[in-house]
């Protein structure tokens, strides 16, 4: 049973190949295959979230919709400001792009859920809080505000989102919007969209590693600077490209790092920084 932050309702065991997914999901998404511009997020971000929509496309038999927001301004009423965002699914494929300002004032009619879920993601910093409105937001919003407003007009019935914050100035939302006639969100389905939310929110919020964040002992040092330009999602060659030396050598010393940590994989080197537990939780399962 994969263990859930305390508080957070809807306990369910997950599938071994549901946390593996996302695993594997972080290892394509920062390996060399598509090239992009140093420093640039929104590939890497849509590339997890097209690898891991079959997590509760699978689950529910039916596509989803998913939308990520990261937001700043937490201070902003009704609700922050967005930043930056990226879609993903076949409604989003039809109504995107949209106007900035137009998806900001949508936004700005979830106050009552922002209210409820953004302090909730601030109190324990870099642990997902994920709801089903339909099961918890204020019912009067949801009835009367949610659905008529922003879920009816594209065909969706309700809404699950994963909320995480990696420091007190921004929060990221990882929506999954369920179209019409699908079956319906269960607190089962609560652990799978927050692991995703592990592995996607960190690349949006371009956090990876923060100075207070313990390192694993035995590592030489002279490889840290490595080590957070990789838990920053940068590739060999851009690593390389930055630092003025050949791929080659990145290539070593990513592969002496992986060696020190233990892992196989730059996608489990990343995961063991984004969640212990999912690495955790994988050997003991794995037993």
């Amino acid at each position: 049973m994969y263990p859930l932050p305390s508080g957070q309702s809807g306990h369910a065991s997950i599938r071994l190949r549901d946390a593996s997914a996302v695993v594997d999901a972080l290892t394509h998404a920062v390996g060399d295959a598509e090239p992009h511009e140093p420093g640039s997020l929104r590939p890497r971000v849509r590339r997890m979230m097209k690898r891991m929509a079959s997590l509760l496309d699978d689950a529910l038999r039916t596509p989803l919709d998913y939308h990520v927001i990261l937001l700043g301004s937490l201070d902003r009423k009704p609700v922050p400001q967005i930043i930056a965002r990226e879609t993903f699914g076949p409604t989003f494929s039809l109504i995107e792009p949209r106007d900035e300002m137009k998806v900001q004032r949508l936004l700005d009619e979830c106050g009552p859920m922002c209210e409820l879920s953004v302090p909730a993601a601030l109190a324990e910093l870099r642990e997902p809080r994920t709801f089903i409105y339909s099961k918890d937001a204020p019912r009067e919003w949801f009835d009367g505000v949610f659905r008529s407003n922003l879920l009816d007009p594209n065909f969706w019935q309700d809404c699950m989102a994963g909320y995480w914050a990696g420091s007190k100035d921004r929060v990221i939302i990882y929506n999954a919007f369920q179209p019409i006639g699908a079956a319906h969100f269960v607190d089962k389905h609560r652990p799978v969209l927050s692991l995703m939310t592990r592995a996607v929110a960190p690349v949006m919020d371009e956090l990876f590693y923060e100075p207070d964040t313990p390192l694993p002992t035995g590592i030489d040092p002279s490889l840290y600077p490595v080590l957070m330009m990789v838990l920053q999602g940068y590739s060999d060659r851009e690593i390389a490209e930055i630092a003025g030396v050949m791929s080659d050598q990145v290539h070593l010393a990513v592969d002496a790092l992986k060696r020190e940590i233990g892992v196989e994989t730059r996608g489990q080197l990343i995961a063991e920084f984004v969640d212990r537990r999912v690495l955790s939780w994988l050997e003991q399962q794995a037993e």
